[in-house]
């Protein structure tokens, strides 16, 4: 992954699934279930980066207990 997506604060669902390992209809289920943060600015579905992290944090931490 280049840099340029490493330092944006929204990510497009795309990109979430691929830096989740996960598919793409997975990566939409659990944003539309959510379970993964998102917000909508006027069409678009994107995922805030700070949020993502946030997420990751607490399952591998909930999964450790």
């Amino acid at each position: 992954m280049d840099e340029d997506k490493r330092t944006r604060l929204l990510l497009k669902p795309d990109e979430v699934a691929h830096l989740l390992g996960i598919g793409r209809s997975k990566t939409y289920a659990m944003i539309n279930a959510n379970e993964i943060p998102s917000i909508r600015m006027g069409g678009s579905l994107r995922v805030p980066l700070a949020g993502l992290k946030a997420w990751v944090a607490a399952k591998t931490a909930a999964s450790q207990e």
